[in-house]
């Protein structure tokens, strides 16, 4: 949406706005450092109780939120939810940033062990503004999951080092996180 669009859209006011201004606030926490899984549970509730009469942008921008919330508390069910969901709608999110959502769904079917999607999702997520150390994560996981435990490892570190520019601090928290567990998982297998 154009910012002239966005403008219009606030001065009639109405639920779009309301929706917009939701996620934005969940999204602000993010930015601000606080990792998914810490963020206002009771707004991410209520957008996700507003989804049915949210537009098709704002609906998909709420389960891609979700969906980080889930994988980051490790919420197994509400991750397959959001993610059964969002493989539907992904055209719902413009090409440019559709691919940090792909790139979400690789990570999920990564972790659900279904390799087949998950190099589905992948092939997906080539370009696009994705942080960098998310997409060394997804790479990492996907070289894990093949076999490849050197590339894993070299990808991890790539991964370390673009954590300092990470676009969504909160979500860099997470990433972390993820490789360290990830780096965790592969010395358990070659110890």
């Amino acid at each position: 949406m154009t910012d002239g669009m966005q403008f219009i859209e606030v001065w009639r006011g109405g639920q779009a706005v309301m929706h917009r201004q939701k996620i934005t606030a969940l999204s602000s926490q993010s930015l601000a450092g606080l990792r998914p899984r810490d963020w206002d549970s009771e707004l991410l509730h209520d957008i996700l109780q507003s989804c049915d009469s949210m537009q098709p942008l704002f609906q998909t921008a709420s389960y891609h939120l979700a969906l980080l919330a889930a994988l980051d508390r490790g919420d197994s069910e509400g991750a397959h939810n959001y993610a059964e969901w969002l493989s539907k709608h992904t055209t719902n999110y413009p090409v440019g940033i559709r691919q940090g959502l792909t790139l979400e769904l690789c990570l999920y079917a990564l972790r659900s062990g279904d390799l087949k999607s998950a190099r589905r999702w992948y092939s997906e997520s080539k370009g696009g503004l994705v942080d960098q150390s998310r997409r060394n994560l997804v790479e990492a996981e996907l070289a894990n999951a093949e076999g490849r435990r050197d590339d894993a490892v070299r990808l991890i570190e790539q991964a370390r080092t673009q954590l300092s520019k990470s676009m969504d601090a909160g979500v860099a928290v997470m990433t972390a996180d993820d490789l360290t567990n990830l780096r965790g998982r592969i010395e358990v297998k070659t110890g």
